[in-house]
């Protein structure tokens, strides 16, 4: 692992580390049989040990692969499953604190078909009054309030695609959507510019949907991940309870 000069062998570190995360699949494989945990969440355990893997040191981001990948729902989403698939989106992706290379970029999530007309404000209030599906006194509690420890710019974002600039962004019953992950890269812990982020997105690239416009909780206003260089927008939404 040690070369004659002292310096480290990449190729053998991460092979060592390639074999440990083998080693942790295996173990998850094994538990899951045990002890009776669903495939599903099984992937979701196994893509979460891998990102906090891959983000523990510049080697690994870039030569580490992930075991993650886009989990497809079946089952038509409510409000309810929608808050939920946010909430283990920030947890798999290590709730903004960790970084999966040297660029920013989106990562698809989940995929998923809206059960009703959802409004975004719905979502909102949902999350506020909520703790994993259940009902909260204070927001301090709440999901909304995991979601934007992670980040002092808004965390919780609705794509382009979902309404516009005077529009209610609004996901249709019976059309599918993207939970995505924007991961704000930074360098030993320098040069973050927006901060990680969840989004509901009618895309699974930024540069198809557009933009993501992220909730402000202090401001009521709206922060633009796009090429409009953090311009605030301000779409329709109703009251959001904060």
């Amino acid at each position: 692992m040690i070369s004659k000069k002292g310096s480290i062998d990449i190729q053998v570190v991460v092979g060592v580390i390639l074999l440990l995360a083998a080693l942790i699949v295996i173990g998850i494989i094994i538990a899951s049989a045990v002890f009776g945990v669903s495939s599903t969440d099984m992937k979701k355990f196994s893509c979460w040990a891998s990102n906090g893997m891959k983000s523990s040191n510049f080697v690994f981001k870039s030569q580490l692969p992930s075991t993650c990948e886009i989990n497809n729902i079946e089952e038509p989403a409510d409000v309810e499953a929608i808050a939920k698939m946010m909430t283990e989106t920030w947890w798999m992706y290590g709730k903004g604190t960790w970084d999966f290379g040297k660029e920013d970029h989106e990562i698809a999530v989940f995929y998923f078909e809206a059960a009703k007309d959802i409004k975004f404000d719905e979502v909102l209030n949902f999350l506020t009054a909520t703790k994993d599906g259940k009902r909260v006194s204070d927001i301090a509690d709440s999901d909304y309030n995991y979601l934007a420890k992670g980040s002092n710019d808004p965390t919780i974002c609705t794509g382009k695609t979902l309404g516009d600039q005077g529009m209610t962004p609004t996901m249709k019953k019976g059309e599918r959507y993207f939970i995505m992950f924007w991961d704000d890269a930074s360098i030993l812990g320098q040069g973050r510019e927006y901060g990680d982020k969840v989004a509901i997105a009618g895309k699974p690239q930024l540069g198809q949907e557009g933009a993501y416009y992220c909730f402000s909780k202090p401001r009521g206003e709206w922060l633009s991940i796009s090429n409009d260089n953090r311009r605030i927008w301000m779409p329709v939404i109703g009251d959001v309870s904060l």
